[in-house]
């Protein structure tokens, strides 16, 4: 729209006047833009998202898993190589 109107102007040349126009943000805007008595815009600061931290944790010590037997439906499952899923033997 702004581009049309630029270059349908009545003294608008194409090989003397050049139109180039790109989205900047008012905080990119160069020094020159701005009247010295004006603010120039910040950027808006990012809001900061603090990660709590676990005081329990999650996974099993290897030595509180070593007295314990495992129970048949917790056992791995192994696939051969044909594709049939056996039930592993606990040594």
């Amino acid at each position: 729209m702004f581009k049309n109107t630029c270059t349908s102007w009545a003294q608008y040349q194409p090989g003397v006047n050049d139109l180039n126009i790109s989205h900047v943000r008012n905080y990119d805007l160069p020094d020159d833009v701005f009247q010295p008595s004006e603010v120039r815009p910040t950027r808006p600061k990012k809001k900061v998202v603090k990660k709590v931290e676990q005081t329990v944790s999650q996974k099993r010590n290897i030595d509180a898993v070593d007295g314990q037997e495992i129970s048949e439906s917790a056992s791995k499952r192994h696939v051969s190589q044909n594709g049939m899923v056996t039930q592993a033997t606990i040594a």
